[in-house]
């Protein structure tokens, strides 16, 4: 909003919207959150955690140094990788190909929403890391956030405008090139039982359920109304 020219007009930002798949996860997590008896999957010592990332890898603003780090530091946490995975170019060839090559990450492919949603139920935490681009990332906001806090759980990522006054939600970088991503992963991974409490878990999914497609056509409507009066 910042971007367009006022004219003396009203502006509002009506954010991104969650998706009917992951809508469904939310109310689903909700529902196994009244129920679960305070002991989450990964606190047995042998019980491997598993991180999830969603979006084409060969997007130009993806950080693939960081991602690649993080990644080759964390050998024992098993990496899941959703969406695009084909490119003839490098850097992102390379870097496709470096993940292919790894025993702890799964690469999964372009698949539907409704895979990705129930893919989502068996994460343990999740990742976004990307570089600000002239063209496609501003970072002031990404979609798959949302699709990530549906399913209640931690994700740690870069800085986004739109989440800075909302802490609880995301573990953000304070840098301009996510170089303390990597040390903010490993202290979420040690600190995961703390941060993935029913409560946080709750708190996220509530979010992601404020922001469905039904919910903000209320609010365009709304905004009409108000006009009018």
């Amino acid at each position: 909003a910042d971007q367009i020219p006022r004219a003396q007009k009203m502006v509002h930002v009506v954010p991104h919207g969650l998706a009917a798949p992951f809508e469904q996860l939310a109310r689903e997590q909700l529902e196994r959150l009244k129920i679960q008896d305070g002991n989450d999957k990964h606190d047995a010592a042998d019980k491997t955690v598993h991180v999830g990332y969603a979006g084409n890898l060969a997007r130009r603003p993806v950080n693939r140094a960081v991602l690649r780090q993080i990644v080759a530091e964390n050998s024992g946490i098993q990496f899941h990788f959703w969406g695009p995975d084909k490119c003839d170019s490098d850097p992102a060839a390379g870097f496709i190909a470096f993940l292919r090559q790894q025993s702890n990450v799964t690469l999964h492919g372009a698949v539907s929403q409704v895979q990705l949603a129930a893919g989502f139920r068996d994460m343990d935490a999740f990742l976004l890391s990307y570089l600000p681009d002239p063209v496609e990332s501003d970072r002031s906001n990404s979609h798959k956030i949302l699709e990530y806090l549906s399913s209640g759980k931690v994700v740690v990522s870069s800085r986004l405008q739109a989440y800075e006054e909302q802490p609880d939600l995301l573990v953000m970088s304070q840098t301009e090139d996510d170089r303390d991503l990597a040390q903010l992963f490993s202290g979420v991974i040690d600190r995961l039982r703390t941060l993935n409490t029913v409560n946080l878990q709750q708190q996220r999914i509530s979010f992601a359920l404020q922001n469905t497609y039904d919910r903000h056509i209320e609010r365009i409507f709304q905004l009409l109304d108000d006009l009018r009066t």
